[in-house]
This record gives C-alpha cells, sequence and structure tokens, in this order.
C-alpha cells in the first residue's frame, strides 16, 4: 500500500502541475493606465477616458498619446469599435508635452 500512495501522491501532484500550466496559458494579462484617482482600463470608451484622464496630447487615427512629462512613461491607448482594446506604456514623456517621434512615425 504504500508504494501505491507514492505513486497517488506523485501522479496528484502531476495532475495539479499539468491543471495549473494549462490555466496559466490561457490568462491574458489587461493593462490599466491610472489618471489621478482613476483607471482607464480595456473596454472604457473613449468618452469614459477623455472624462477619466481629458484630452490626449496626440491623436493618431485609432492610437491615443498620453504625455505626463519627463519623468513619466508615456501611455498608448489603441482603440477599437470605439473602445479600448490594448494599453501600452511608451517611452519618457517631454516637457512640451508631444510625444516623441519614434511614436508618431507610421
Amino acid at each position: 500500500m504504500d508504494g501505491s500512495r507514492r505513486l497517488i501522491q506523485r501522479n496528484g501532484i502531476t495532475l495539479g502541475l499539468l491543471v495549473a500550466a494549462s490555466l496559466a496559458g490561457t490568462c491574458t494579462h489587461a493593462w490599466a493606465m491610472r489618471c489621478g484617482t482613476e483607471l482607464v482600463d480595456e473596454g472604457d470608451t473613449a468618452l469614459e477616458v477623455v472624462l477619466k484622464c481629458g484630452t490626449p496630447s496626440f491623436i493618431d487615427q485609432n492610437r491615443w498619446i498620453y504625455n505626463e512629462g519627463p519623468h513619466r512613461f508615456m501611455k498608448v491607448l489603441y482603440f477599437g469599435a470605439g473602445e479600448v482594446q490594448f494599453i501600452e506604456t511608451g517611452p519618457y514623456g517631454s516637457h512640451d508635452n508631444r510625444p516623441t517621434e519614434s511614436l508618431v512615425a507610421p
């Protein structure tokens, strides 16, 4: 019996690790952007973003860029169907509140 208990325990651990690994592969990480005390998240509408964060520094079709100055990273929001689809962190911002050339260039 002792050997069968070890086999069950070992198989249980293996099964647990396989289940955990398969679940980890299906999870997606949603990034959020903080604007003061508000959070902008994937699925928020353009109006919600403007109400929470104000007007973006730069708009290029479906991409909004928020430049919060030289000591903070810029945030890039990608829109589709009127909602935030993805939020990306850009390079450090600038003093003049414009995005860097690397973000503006096509």
